[in-house]
């Protein structure tokens, strides 16, 4: 840069400078296209792989200690003291009247909690956390259970077809489903 001399236009060395910074500036990166994505667990139940929106599960458990409970339905497995709170667990698939859940080491509580509604469901398995672009969303739903129709909220078009949407939300205030009783 010249000396701030009495002759040396301000402007000019301005200009100077600009030019000098535009010389070392690398350029921005490209702006990359931001997609939404829609969050939630994938689980398996009787052999279907599902998915449940990520908002309607509190947590997912290891098949806890239950303590059966009479006069209740087949499909209550019974009562389990989760942390100092007590989680009715119910096998979700012998709700929908397809059997109930076989018992392995995949075998997982999905805990649901809608309002004051608190839950766990037995499933197959629970493939964790997914993430899916928004855009792949349908109304197209695969070829399912009648029993387990009702509860479904679309799909999402995933490399291996058609991944259905389990409404823990319907489930919680189904007038069958809260009717534990036998």
């Amino acid at each position: 840069m010249q000396d701030a001399s009495p002759n040396v236009d301000p402007l000019q060395l301005l200009r100077e400078l600009e030019q000098r910074s535009l010389a070392v500036a690398r350029g921005l990166p490209m702006q990359e296209e931001t997609r939404d994505y829609w969050r939630g667990i994938g689980f398996t139940l009787g052999g279907l792989r599902l998915l449940a929106p990520l908002g309607q599960v509190e947590e997912i458990l290891t098949v806890p200690a239950l303590t059966r409970v009479p006069l209740v339905k087949p499909w209550v497995l019974g009562i389990a003291n989760v942390r100092g709170n007590l989680l009715p667990v119910m096998d979700l698939q012998a709700f929908l009247g397809l059997g109930a859940t076989p018992r392995d080491d995949a075998t997982r509580v999905v805990a649901i909690r809608e309002g004051e509604f608190f839950s766990g469901l037995l499933v197959s398995s629970v493939s964790g956390l997914q993430q899916i672009d928004s855009a792949e969303r349908t109304d197209e739903l695969p070829e399912v259970a009648p029993s387990l129709r009702e509860f479904l909220a679309g799909a999402f078009r995933v490399e291996d077809g058609l991944r259905p949407v389990f409404d823990f939300a319907r489930l919680a205030v189904h007038g069958e489903f809260m009717q534990a009783a036998a």
